[in-house]
């Protein structure tokens, strides 16, 4: 009897390693821009607008690669990360757009954190590193973002952004990777950000 109980538990306890396993592989399976996730990374997918930003005119889909030192201000890695906005259009957003899309982004971030305590505006200094011409599937952007960190510090913070946006034709999507880093930590952010793999036209 009592070798029959232990076999019931050993049976179920292995069902329950089986169901964890695939629940961790499913919920990485979500990551489709980001095939490869670095080690120690934190993953997050969401929706275009997210909640915290309804006013965004962008819809689609939001994936985002939080750094290990993403929450802890004495990390050199601290408020570091990527994310993909997986838009349900095949044209480039203007520069124009593409400033007032993070402004509102990012304001809904801070007042959604801070539970409206932070109203600080948020300011956007964007500029396109590529050429005017239309018909380019690829278009890169860099630039600051002047906001307050809203997880921990709760300190204005300049973050140094880099953009680069692509044209996916087949999919009927525009696909953007956004790397971000505090402007007095990115250069040791950015080459670990610089490497981390995207696939932009799954």
């Amino acid at each position: 009897m009592i070798t029959y109980v232990r076999a019931l538990f050993l049976l179920s306890v292995v069902n329950l390693l089986l169901f964890s396993s695939s629940l961790a592989l499913a919920q990485k399976s979500k990551m489709i821009y980001f095939p490869e996730i670095p080690k120690g990374f934190n993953t997050e997918v969401n929706q275009l607008p997210p909640g915290f930003a309804p006013a965004m005119k962008s819809s689609g889909k939001l994936e985002l690669l939080f750094s290990p030192g993403m929450f802890n201000p004495k990390a050199k890695d601290f408020f570091s990360y990527v994310f993909v906005w997986a838009l349900d259009r095949d044209s480039h957003l203007s520069l124009s757009e593409m400033t007032s899309e993070l402004k509102i982004y990012y304001q809904g971030l801070q007042e959604a954190v801070s539970k409206k305590q932070i109203i600080n505006k948020v300011n956007v200094d964007l500029k396109s590193l590529s050429s005017d011409n239309k018909s380019s599937d690829i278009k890169e952007y860099e630039g600051h973002i002047r906001c307050i960190e809203p997880f921990q510090s709760k300190k204005a913070q300049t973050l140094k952004l880099k953009i680069v946006s692509r044209q996916c034709p087949k999919q009927k999507r525009l696909v953007a990777k956004f790397m971000v880093a505090p402007a007095s930590k990115a250069s040791a952010s950015w080459p670990m950000l610089k490497g981390i793999k995207w696939k932009p036209c799954p």
